[in-house]
C-alpha cells in the first residue's frame, strides 16, 4: 500500500523516509515543549528532553539533505534511468544533421563461466542518442558527434545477471550514461560512395563510470539514399572502467576483455518529424522487469499447420513439488525487505516465474541457496541446501518457461525464517569513523563499552551490525579486561579520529578473540546454559577491516549484544559453562604464474609493501606462519600455475564440545576444509567448502555433539586461485591483511561442559 501511495504521487522511498523523519521530529518539539511546563519532579532529564528534538531534527535535516545519494540504496534493483540524450553535432555548410533513429543499439559480447560451463554473455541497449554531420558530396568533411548510450538499459538473457551488473559492477543507478567522443575518423573518402560499405576506424574518449581512456572502432559505414548505417567494434579491458573482470564464486567469473559493437542506424533529423517510420533512439517504453519476456511468433504463424502436442511438463507440479521449495528455501530471504531482495525480489508467484531459467542456474550450480558446507562435512543445524531431486524439478520446470497452475498474482508465503533476528538487550554503536581511499585496507579498532554490572554475566547471542556495507570487509570483537581500559583511552586518544589503527590484532595487551563477523553471517546464538563469560567493568574492542574503493562514507557499525537473564543463570545454578574461540591458521602463498611479470612478483618486494602499508607486525605474519606450521616456501614458490595450496596442522588449543566452525579466506579462495584427527580411525571432516565463496562465510553449528580433547590435532587446509579476482598489477600473494592478499583463518568455538 505504501509502495502504491509513493508511487501515484510521484514520490520515492526516500522522499517518504524524510517526511516520516520530519514529522518525527515535530512531535519531538511538541513533547519537549510540553515537558518544560510541568512541574520540576515530573520532567523528564534535561539532556533527554533537549536531546531527543535535537537528534530527530538532525535526522530529518541529515536525511533530506543526502537523500539523492541514498534513495537509489532503497530501490528493488530494477531500472530507474530512461532514455538518452547527446549534445548537437556542429553541422558545417554543405553538411546535413544525421540523428540516431529506432534500429540503433549497442552490444557487449564477453567470455563467461557461468555455473560451470563455458558460455558468452550478449548484452544489448537500444537507448542511445547521438548526432551525425554528413557531407554526402565529400564523406571524409562528415563529423561523428558525441553518442550517449544509457548502460543501465543493458538487458541479456539473464535478468539476475543483469540486475547484479547494474548493481555491484557498473554501479549503473549511479553513473546510468557512458560517452563517446571521437577525435578521429580514418577511411572515409574524398568523393561520394552511396551504398558502399565503407571501411573505417574511429578514434575516441569513451568514459564509463568515472574513468575515461583512449579506444579505437573498426568498422564500416554505408550511405543508402536517406538512411545512414554503420557497424564498428572493439575490444576493452573492463579493469580499465573498474567493472571488472567479473567474479562471483561459485557462480560465474569473466574475461577481463569484453567487446563492444555500436550498430548504428540514423536518418536526416528532417524526416523524423515528416515521417512516422522513424522515431529517435534513446526514447524507449519503460522495461517489465516483474515479467518474463513475450516471444513473438513468426509472420506466417497463422497459416501453418496446427499439430496437437502433449505438455513435456504439467503445470501442477508446479504447486506440488516447485512452490514448497521455493517457500521453504529462497522465499524468507527474497520476500519484499529481506536480504536478498535487493538482487530479486519474490513478492508473487508472477515474481518467481520470471525468473525462472535463473532460478535454475543458480540452484544447479549450488550457488543458492548459499550453503557452501559439502556432505563431506559432518552434519549442521539450519542445512539450507537443496536436494539433487529439488534441483531436478526445478530444472523442469524451468525447461517449461516457469509454468505455475495457479494466479500469478498469488502472494509467497515464506515457510521457514532463514535469518533468525537476535532478541537483542544492548545495542552499542561506534562512534562514525571515515577513513581515506589513500588506505584502502585500513584496521580501525574502537572501544564498545557494556552497561554496568555489579555481577558476572554471560553473552549468550551477538552480532554485528555493519553500517556501510560497501566499505566492511569484515569484523572481529575482542573481550578486554577492566584493567586495561585505561590503555584503551590511551591508544584511542593517539589521533583525533575515534579508536586506533589495529592491523592484526587489537593492539591491546588483555584481549580475547570472542566473535567476529563476515559476509554472509547471521546472529551468533548459545545454547541453553553456556555464554561468554564477561566479569564487571569488562568492555569490547571492535577491530573492523574496511575496505575503500572510491569512497570513503563515515562508518557507524553496531554491535547487538543478548546476555543471559536472571531465570536462566539460576537454572544453571549461577555459572555458565563458557564458550572459548581458538584460532588455527595455515600459510598463503601463490606466486605468479609462469606468463605474469612485475616488480610485485618477488615475494621480498611484497613483503616490504606490506610493512609499509600495515607495520612490522604484519610484515612478519608469512614468514611465522611457515615456520609454525614446518611448510616448504621452496616448493610453494615453484608452483607457478596460479593455484597455491597450504595445510598445518594443530594441536588443540581448548577443550569441549565444538559449538561453531568457520573458516575465512579472501576472494581468491577456492577450496577449505578443517579435519579432526585425520589420517587416524577418529577422523572426521569438521567443514569442508568446495566452492568457497566470500559472500557466504558463515559460523556452522554441528548437530551431533563433537568433543574436543588433548592430543587431537586440527589440520586447516586452502587452495586459491588467481584468477578468481581481478588483479590490476601482477603481484605475489600471500597471508596478510589487504583485500589483495589471502589468508587461511578458521576458529572453533567449543563449550567445555
Amino acid at each position: 500500500m505504501l509502495a502504491h501511495l509513493t508511487s501515484s504521487m510521484g514520490w520515492n522511498w526516500a522522499t517518504l523516509i524524510v517526511v516520516v523523519l520530519i514529522l518525527a521530529a515535530v512531535v519531538a518539539f511538541a513533547w519537549s515543549w510540553r515537558a518544560m511546563h510541568r512541574e520540576a519532579s515530573s520532567r523528564p532529564p534535561t539532556a533527554l528532553m533537549f536531546g531527543v528534538p535535537v537528534v530527530a531534527a538532525a535526522a530529518a535535516f541529515g536525511a533530506w539533505f543526502t537523500a539523492d545519494e541514498w534513495d537509489w540504496l532503497l530501490a528493488d534493483g530494477t531500472v530507474r534511468s530512461n532514455g538518452a540524450d547527446a549534445p548537437p553535432v556542429e553541422v558545417a555548410e554543405g553538411s546535413e544533421r544525421f540523428v540516431l533513429v529506432d534500429g540503433s543499439q549497442v552490444t557487449y559480447r564477453i567470455d563467461e563461466r557461468l555455473g560451470g560451463s563455458d558460455s558468452t554473455a550478449v548484452g544489448t541497449t537500444t537507448v542511445l542518442a547521438g548526432e551525425i554531420a554528413v557531407d554526402r558530396e565529400t564523406p571524409s568533411d562528415s563529423v561523428l558527434g558525441t553518442i550517449v548510450v544509457n548502460v543501465e538499459r543493458f538487458e541479456s538473457d539473464s535478468t539476475l545477471r543483469d540486475k547484479r551488473i547494474r548493481h555491484d559492477f557498473l554501479e549503473s543507478t549511479e553513473y546510468p550514461y557512458a560517452t563517446f567522443v571521437p577525435t578521429s575518423v580514418e577511411g572515409l573518402p574524398d568523393r561520394s560512395t552511396d551504398g558502399q560499405r565503407i571501411p573505417v576506424e574511429i578514434t575516441g574518449d569513451l568514459t564509463v563510470k568515472e574513468t575515461t581512456a583512449t579506444e579505437t572502432f573498426g568498422g564500416w559505414v554505408r550511405i543508402d539514399d536517406d538512411r545512414l548505417t554503420a557497424e564498428m567494434s572493439t575490444t576493452v579491458l573492463m579493469s580499465t572502467y573498474d567493472v571488472g573482470p567479473i567474479a562471483i564464486s561459485g557462480l560465474v567469473s569473466t574475461s577481463d576483455e569484453v567487446e563492444l559493437t555500436f550498430s548504428l542506424v540514423a536518418v536526416p533529423s528532417g524526416a523524423v518529424d515528416e515521417l512516422d517510420e522513424f522515431e529517435l533512439a534513446g526514447d524507449p517504453a519503460p522495461i517489465d522487469t516483474t515479467q518474463p519476456a513475450a516471444t513473438s511468433a513468426p509472420d506466417d504463424a497463422a497459416a501453418a499447420p496446427t499439430t496437437t502436442v502433449e505438455p513435456a511438463y504439467d503445470t501442477a507440479r508446479f504447486s506440488a513439488a516447485v512452490l514448497p521449495t521455493i517457500e521453504t528455501h529462497c522465499a524468507s530471504c527474497h520476500v519484499p525487505g529481506g536480504p536478498g531482495a535487493a538482487t530479486v525480489e519474490f513478492a508473487t508467484i508472477g515474481d518467481v516465474a520470471a525468473v525462472a531459467a535463473d532460478i535454475a542456474l543458480v540452484t544447479e550450480s549450488r550457488y543458492m541457496p548459499p550453503w557452501t558446507a559439502s556432505d563431506l562435512s559432518v552434519d549442521f543445524e539450519h542445512d539450507w541446501s537443496l536436494s539433487d531431486e529439488q534441483i531436478a524439478e526445478i530444472a523442469a520446470w524451468a525447461e517449461a518457461d516457469g509454468a505455475v497452475d495457479v494466479e500469478p498474482s498469488t502472494g509467497l508465503e515464506p515457510r521457514n525464517a532463514i535469518v533468525v533476528p537476535l532478541d537483542a538487550d544492548v545495542t552499542v554503536a561506534a562512534e562514525p569513523y571515515t577513513g581515506s581511499v589513500d588506505q584502502r585496507d585500513d584496521y580501525r579498532c574502537q572501544i564498545y563499552e557494556m552497561p554496568p554490572a555489579d555481577d558476572t554475566r554471560w553473552i549468550t547471542g551477538y552480532t554485528i551490525v555493519p553500517d556501510q556495507v560497501e566499505i566492511v570487509h569484515h569484523a572481529i570483537f575482542f573481550r578486554a579486561d577492566a584493567a586495561v581500559m585505561d590503555d584503551a583511552r590511551a591508544l584511542d586518544a593517539r589521533d583525533e579520529a575515534p579508536g586506533w589503527p589495529c592491523f592484526g590484532l587489537a593492539g591491546l595487551r588483555g584481549t580475547e578473540q570472542i566473535g567476529g563477523w563476515a559476509p554472509g553471517q547471521q546472529p551468533k546464538t548459545y545454547a541453553e546454559g553456556s555464554g561468554i563469560r564477561m566479569e564487571p567493568g569488562d568492555f569490547l574492542v571492535t577491530q573492523i577491516h574496511y575496505h575503500y574503493d572510491h569512497d570513503a562514507p563515515a562508518d557507524e557499525s553496531a554491535l547487538d549484544v543478548e546476555f543471559a537473564d536472571a531465570d536462566q543463570v539460576a537454572a544453571a545454578d549461577g555459572a555458565f559453562d563458557d564458550v572459548v574461540v581458538t584460532t588455527y591458521l595455515a600459510p598463503a602463498e601463490i606466486p605468479c604464474r609462469d606468463d605474469e611479470s612485475g616488480p610485485l612478483c618477488d615475494r621480498a618486494t611484497v613483503i616490504a609493501d606490506i610493512r609499509d602499508k600495515f607495520g612490522d607486525f604484519a610484515a612478519i605474519i608469512p614468514d611465522g606462519l611457515i615456520a609454525q606450521c614446518g611448510a616448504d616456501l621452496e616448493a610453494m614458490m615453484a608452483d607457478t600455475d596460479g593455484v597455491g595450496y597450504a595445510s598445518c596442522d594443530h594441536r588443540a588449543s581448548a577443550y569441549g564440545e565444538i559449538v561453531g566452525v568457520l573458516g575465512h579466506m579472501h576472494e581468491f579462495g577456492e577450496t577449505f576444509r578443517m579435519t579432526l584427527n585425520p589420517g587416524t580411525a577418529d577422523e572426521q571432516i569438521l567443514l569442508d567448502i568446495p566452492n568457497w565463496a566470500f559472500e557466504w562465510q558463515f559460523d556452522y553449528r554441528p548437530i551431533d555433539s563433537i568433543v574436543v580433547g588433548p592430543g587431537d590435532v586440527i589440520r586447516v587446509e586452502c587452495t586459491w586461485d588467481r584468477s578468481l579476482a581481478p588483479m590490476p598489477e601482477p603481484r605475489h600473494i600471500t597471508w596478510n591483511e589487504g583485500t589483495e592478499d589471502e589468508m587461511c583463518y578458521s576458529t572453533l568455538s567449543t563449550v567445555d561442559r
